[in-house]
């Protein structure tokens, strides 16, 4: 989980975006991209192969390394481990993106 918050404060908590959006547009952005960091982890909890998933990102950088930290994950065996598999993604993906939210 450790990879995974890592990789997700590296999604959304560039300085740049931050400068340029209010704190209300960046949590906009960060709930989209922990609802994608949701589907993501769903598609592969599901054993949907890296390269369909990877078409998700259509060129974005960020999703990119979403999709990999989600692969980087082990597929569960259970209903209930593949649940929490993408709470915790979407809820680390979330958290690392309002980490680079601007503070006013």
């Amino acid at each position: 989980m450790r990879k995974l918050l890592a990789a997700a404060l590296l999604l959304c908590g560039s300085q740049a975006a931050a400068e340029r959006l209010s704190r209300a547009e960046f949590m906009v952005l960060c709930e989209d991209h922990s609802a994608l960091a949701a589907t993501i982890m769903k598609e592969r909890q599901a054993g949907a192969p890296r390269a369909e998933v990877m078409s998700l990102a259509k060129g974005d950088r960020a999703v990119e390394k979403m999709v990999a930290a989600a692969f980087r994950s082990s597929q569960r065996t259970t209903e209930k481990a593949r649940a929490q598999a993408i709470s915790d993604f979407e809820n680390a993906v979330y958290a690392g993106c309002m980490n680079g939210a601007p503070r006013r």
